[in-house]
């Protein structure tokens, strides 16, 4: 018999235990103490329902949660339970190799310090090392998704995404299939993905929103009104002892430290919902602290309902309100920062809500104020006009070609003349003689020898473009050697928005199939890198794409480039004692007066 048809067999006779002498998730849990900890439902009674056999079984379950609501000793309990119990081989994804190391270390060999009973099931010679936990027939492998090699090492039965939307979203997909082979040989794969959202419509929150949306509704023992804990409506503080009551979006302060209590009311008749006569209060050390002994209360007693019951799919939205014990004071204290990526985590990581804030994307009003500019006209197939004309030209590698052609108005602004879909690089080239295109910017990648012909053909009118994704780095870099420039992805991102957004770019009155939709993809966040330097990164949301999108920024960089070509042969005709140059192809010998950084879009 085969290593793969004896572990076949085990996995028979313990799917046939596990038939006849079921072990639920939640006695499974309660034998395996996480960090010390023993399973306890009743510090945090929103986690039960996740215990439950309905969602401890189910196909698919989603999370769009705040931060410290114990998902990943959650997640870790359900995924060992799966190898233990049922003889699964699970794979646990993280963002990081790093996250990898800290989670195998930190969570799981503490609990198998700590359960005599696990230990047990552990066998002779099973492996246990920072990659692999093997727990009776079954194993947990840990795998960071930075790598398309390691994501693709190992099959699955059941997988487990952690932190969804700061997985590398180059590799999610192939990690997605690891399941693929258990599917075909007739098991029924299982996957729990869950995170922090970041945006709306992307990752975790586009998943939350397909689901069932399972809310934590609390009811107000005084008025009975059964109801979700919202920030706006349920949260009220102090400002100092014996003062006013406050309310988000109602307060004025001076000092957003000047919080000395907060509780959770009732929206309706503003009774507390905090555990008996507990409040959260300032001590004179500074540190926050119950006044009174703790004990259960509404937030104890509720119940998830769901607001999308059409859906097969189950989904949990958990806020740090709902959690009994959360640090209300300091919620508050955070509701009030003001940096841009302050209220992005107070947002995404003590809500569990996405964060788009207005300037992070283009709006349907924004697209529609910029298609019925007064200047704005129907798409062209040709160009005869004086102006120049700038193209932008996007390069998909699974999809056609996407191209955006602009005319240049003397006031400044650029007015669409088409947005199209090239089959190939030859239809390129017949839109810049069509066209008579003054200044075109191809993405430099995939085709970089596609591209390079067509610059061949048309020198001084066609450059290659790569996006730098340092968000510290400069606008705009223009190689003369290499006929080549390298810009700033967020900021070019800003610019063409921006250009829309102020109706400095005019857009075509009919819209092509898809523009308004990839125009709209693109959403910026904020995130914390490793030194903990926020970083301004643009997204890809919706299902549509956004190929238009990076047309667009292309054609922007070609106005960019076009500036740069006419202060040049300014700067030339100068030096020749006022008679214009026209070099072909331009290569600048000066451009110290120039000032890139997309100001003029």
């Amino acid at each position: 018999m085969t290593r793969e048809e004896a572990r076949r067999a085990v996995r028979q006779k313990v799917a046939e235990k596990q038939q006849k002498n079921p072990t639920t998730m939640r006695a499974w849990a309660v034998l395996v103490p996480e960090r010390g900890l023993p399973l306890d439902l009743g510090e945090f009674p929103f986690q039960e329902a996740w215990y439950s056999e309905e969602v401890a079984l189910a196909r698919e379950v989603v999370w769009q949660k705040a931060s410290q609501v114990g998902m990943s000793a959650y997640a870790w309990r359900w995924g060992g339970n799966r190898a233990e119990g049922y003889g699964d081989r699970v794979i646990y994804f993280f963002p990081t190799d790093d996250d990898v190391t800290d989670f195998g270390r930190q969570r799981i060999d503490t609990s198998i310090a700590e359960s005599e009973w696990l230990r047990s099931r552990i066998l002779p010679g099973a492996i246990n090392n920072v990659h692999l936990k093997q727990f009776g027939s079954g194993d947990v492998s840990l795998r960071g998704t930075q790598s398309k090699a390691t994501v693709q090492s190992v099959d699955a039965d059941a997988i487990v995404f952690d932190e969804y939307d700061l997985l590398n979203p180059t590799n999610l997909a192939q990690a997605e299939r690891r399941v693929a082979g258990a599917q075909a040989a007739g098991r029924s794969p299982r996957i729990r993905r869950f995170g922090n959202p970041s945006v709306s419509g992307y990752g975790i929150n586009e998943l939350y929103e397909r689901s069932d949306r399972r809310v934590w509704h609390v009811t107000c023992p005084e008025c009975g009104l059964e109801q979700s804990l919202e920030w706006d409506e349920n949260m009220r503080w102090r400002s100092e002892p014996d003062g006013p009551v406050c309310r988000a979006s109602r307060d004025d302060y001076e000092d957003r430290g000047d919080v000395v209590e907060a509780w959770r009311a009732c929206r309706d008749c503003e009774t507390s919902l905090e555990p008996a006569r507990a409040t959260w209060k300032i001590a004179e050390d500074g540190q926050p602290y119950l006044d009174a002994e703790w004990g259960p209360g509404p937030i104890h007693e509720g119940r998830y309902v769901k607001l999308n019951p059409e859906s097969k799919l189950i989904g949990f939205h958990v806020s740090r309100l709902i959690v009994p014990r959360t640090d209300l004071i300091q919620l508050v204290k955070n509701s009030r920062l003001t940096a841009p990526h302050e209220l992005e985590a107070f947002y995404n990581n003590d809500l569990g809500l996405p964060y788009s804030p207005t300037e992070a994307a283009l709006t349907d009003d924004d697209i529609n104020a910029a298609m019925s500019d007064p200047d704005a006209i129907e798409m062209v197939y040709s160009y005869r006009a004086r102006n120049p004309v700038l193209m932008g030209v996007d390069v998909a590698s699974a999809r056609n070609l996407s191209a955006w052609i602009d005319e240049l108005l003397p006031d400044g602004r650029t007015r669409t003349l088409r947005v199209t879909e090239p089959e190939d690089f030859d239809e390129v080239r017949r839109l810049l003689r069509d066209f008579r295109v003054s200044m075109c910017v191809i993405d430099s990648q995939p085709e970089r020898r596609s591209a390079r012909a067509v610059q061949d053909e048309f020198p001084g009118r066609v450059f290659l473009c790569e996006y730098d994704d340092n968000d510290q780095s400069d606008a705009f870099r223009f190689d003369p050697k290499k006929a080549k420039v390298r810009v700033n992805r967020t900021e070019v991102f800003d610019a063409m928005m921006d250009s829309i957004r102020h109706l400095r770019r005019i857009l075509p009155k009919s819209e092509p199939r898809r523009l308004r939709a990839q125009l709209k993809a693109p959403k910026r966040r904020t995130v914390e890198e490793p030194k903990k330097r926020p970083k301004r990164v643009y997204i890809s949301t919706g299902t549509e794409g956004d190929d238009y999108a990076h047309a667009a920024n292309y054609a922007v960089v070609a106005k960019e480039m076009w500036a740069l070509r006419q202060q040049v042969e300014a700067a030339m005709a100068e030096a020749n004692g006022g008679r214009p140059v026209k070099p072909t192809p331009p290569k600048p010998r000066r451009f110290d007066d120039y000032d890139p950084g997309f100001g003029g879009v």
